[in-house]
């Protein structure tokens, strides 16, 4: 099968390149050839969205984890203030 089309469509061509029926055909072709290349673009960007959704995802863990870490280090400092009073 060229261009994914069905065989009946790659004979019409062949035997009836003339005919106003093989031109529709090489435009059905043309046509499904460009839907595959925006089908591999689609899914190379969905690969990539989600890379980058799994970084984000763990870069927001680590915040998360700073964060955390941020503020048990204000409190511990601000109990060693409390303490030395």
């Amino acid at each position: 099968r060229k261009n994914g089309l069905p065989p009946a469509f790659d004979t019409l061509q062949k035997e009836y390149p003339d005919s106003p029926y093989a031109r529709h055909v090489r435009s059905v072709g043309q046509l499904l050839e460009r839907l595959q290349s925006q089908q591999q673009v689609i899914n190379q960007l969905t690969r990539e969205r989600n890379a980058w959704r799994d970084e984000k995802k763990d870069l927001q863990q680590t915040i998360d984890a700073l964060e955390n870490d941020r503020r048990r280090l204000r409190q511990l400092l601000i109990d060693l203030e409390k303490r030395r009073q």
